[in-house]
């Protein structure tokens, strides 16, 4: 009943134990009696499935409903707590933004931990407050409308211009439409502007051949001259406008797709290298094995995440 003291207690647990009182929100059928009930927060009894989305520890931000394939996505950023700026290029409706801001928090609030514990190791640190960066999301995408679910989640997430929860202090997240240039200087609405970021992530709109298995309809509607042409140019270049949004000197891009198909993947990866003169000497290839792990030729900067190899929806990651 009192929400605030839950969220501060829930917030000292460890992420084994928050992932297991999320787990005892949600409710579950008890077959042993052949009953189908659910128990609503009301104290009634309804024999009528519910919608996750309807449960009110979804509604009270105690967990996002997120695929595998695209929380792997989100830990292909390798977020560290001490980016400053971080960009969802292709936001849509959120998921990976909130994925981000999930682990920027967790990696900020681990760092805090260890500088406390640091300062009363030290007695320099005796009555000393620890400092609390604040680091800025920033959501974009071309069409507002896809924006608005983010704006609509942000009360309930924890994280608002109004709420003075933990995440709020040390989080920002701002959602923009726009569309710009490699120079960052397309529109002339400076607040518009997006200023250079440690990580962009592009999760690029393509054919969605990785996500049939929840919409098998889709595959009647693909078209051959979009999947070979049209998503490949868009997708070249949405990722070329984006990697002039990346930090120089240790900035990180990371493109992504729900396509399974090498002409939105690979072949992107390929023409979007060529695309830039000396790339070797500009970009470093962001490997997801170690060197000596890696065969001679072969694009370890890429990552394919098949249904039939991994249990998820279908994925491509590359990264510089």
């Amino acid at each position: 009943k009192n929400k605030e003291a839950q969220q501060k207690n829930f917030s000292h647990l460890t992420k084994q134990q928050q992932q297991h009182q999320i787990l005892q929100l949600i409710p579950v059928n008890n077959n042993n009696n052949n009953e189908n009930n659910i128990i609503d927060s009301d104290g009634s009894s309804s024999s009528q499935q519910k919608s996750i989305w309807s449960l009110d520890a979804w509604k009270d931000g105690w967990f996002e409903v997120q695929d595998a394939g695209s929380q792997l996505i989100v830990d292909a950023c390798e977020i560290n707590g001490d980016e400053e700026i971080i960009v969802d290029y292709c936001a849509g409706n959120g998921g990976k933004t909130f994925g981000l801001a999930s682990q920027l928090y967790d990696m900020k609030k681990k760092k805090q931990q260890q500088q406390q514990q640091k300062q009363q190791d030290s007695a320099e640190g005796v009555g000393r407050e620890s400092e609390r960066s604040i680091s800025h999301i920033i959501a974009h995408d071309v069409v507002h409308d896809r924006l608005r679910q983010i704006e609509g989640s942000f009360d309930r997430i924890g994280i608002h211009k109004h709420n003075n929860s933990d995440a709020e202090e040390t989080i920002k997240i701002t959602t923009i439409t726009t569309s710009i240039d490699n120079n960052n200087n397309n529109n002339n609405n400076d607040d518009k502007k997006i200023p250079s970021a440690d990580v962009v992530l592009v999760d690029a709109p393509c054919s969605s051949t990785g996500v049939l298995r929840r919409r098998p309809s889709q595959r009647f509607f693909l078209d051959k001259d979009e999947i070979i042409s049209k998503f490949p140019s868009t997708q070249i270049s949405i990722l070329k406008e984006a990697s002039g949004l990346v930090k120089k000197g240790g900035g990180r891009l990371i493109y992504a797709t729900c396509s399974i198909l090498h002409y939105e993947n690979e072949d992107v990866v390929k023409a979007f290298e060529n695309s830039i003169p000396d790339f070797d000497q500009i970009w470093e290839r962001w490997y997801f094995n170690e060197e000596e792990e890696r065969r001679e030729g072969e694009k370890d900067h890429c990552l394919r995440i098949l249904p039939s190899e991994n249990g998820s929806d279908g994925f491509f990651i590359a990264r510089w």
